[in-house]
């Protein structure tokens, strides 16, 4: 999921709750602390980095599933097995399907109820 001015609160409220602080850099500005640099997402410890043009889920997903020692890192390249790979796209597309769930639902209270 890329994110917009719309969602961003919203995905930061989400990330939070794996202790992931996320802050938002300028489309026209380096992302600071990315390994492999623009449009990939910096990290440093728990604090991620991103613009608008790269998944924001797939990386905050890649923190959720590295081993606990490697989140404390400075910077890490995760360097991760299959399994992690595998289990952090799983994991992508369950808290996509979370976000939208989340927007569908408050969309709906605004249309019929006037929240």
């Amino acid at each position: 999921m890329y994110f917009n001015n719309s969602n961003l609160n919203l995905i930061k409220d989400l990330l939070n709750y794996y202790g992931i602080q996320v802050n938002y850099v300028g489309t026209d500005e380096d992302i600071p602390h990315s390994i492999w640099g623009n449009p990939e997402i910096g990290r440093v410890c728990e604090q991620l980095y991103i613009r608008g043009d790269h998944s924001i889920l797939h990386e905050a997903s890649h923190y959720v599933c590295i081993q606990a020692h490697q989140r404390s890192l400075t910077q890490v390249d995760a360097k991760g097995t299959a399994m992690e790979e595998n289990s952090t796209c799983y994991l992508q597309l369950v808290l996509s399907d979370l976000l939208r769930a989340i927007v569908d639902r408050s969309i709906w209270k605004i249309w019929i109820i006037g929240l």
